[in-house]
């Protein structure tokens, strides 16, 4: 297996273009580092639990994290700005999602893995959901916020991933 990643993963001066983390072909391509391959093969053994373990995931998450808590802390914030709507990257199972929709937002989740957006698809179907990598995505739409949890930016493991995240 070859990795690679960018020299520049937002904009290739060479060619006047935006490019892409996961094109090798790019010519401003290089091999990563050793410890960049272990954070990409810990990023996808995550995510093989989070598809073959998505309903433990479910449930184990309702035990320790009170999302009623953390609804009415982003609320807060999103009334202080007058935001009525609201993108969330990272939404898993889609525990905030009902709590958005039932008090007059209008929300979209953002999730990189299916068996977690079939669970909140589920549980809140009048929510919009998108499945796509956080890092590169188009939001079909514009929203008044973005919120990210503190447990979902850790998957944000270098700092390429956080610049390609947040220049968005």
């Amino acid at each position: 297996i070859v990795y690679f990643e960018y020299k520049n993963p937002i904009f290739c001066k060479a060619k006047k273009i935006r490019v892409h983390p996961s094109n090798p072909c790019h010519p401003c391509a290089y091999i990563i580092s050793p410890i960049q391959i272990v954070i990409e093969l810990f990023l996808f053994a995550m995510n093989n639990l989070y598809i073959t373990h998505s309903e433990i995931y479910e449930m184990m998450y309702q035990t320790f994290i009170n999302y009623d808590e953390e609804y009415v802390y982003y609320n807060d914030k999103l009334k202080k700005y007058n935001a009525g709507s609201v993108f969330e990257l990272g939404c898993g199972t889609g525990n905030l999602a009902n709590r958005f929709i039932t008090n007059g937002f209008n929300y979209t989740g953002l999730d990189l893995n299916k068996a977690m957006l079939d669970i909140a698809e589920r549980k809140t179907p009048e929510a919009e959901f998108m499945e796509a990598d956080m890092r590169i995505f188009t939001l079909p739409e514009k929203k008044q916020a973005c919120i990210i949890a503190a447990r979902t930016i850790s998957y944000l493991m270098t700092y390429n991933d956080v610049m390609m995240h947040f220049i968005q």
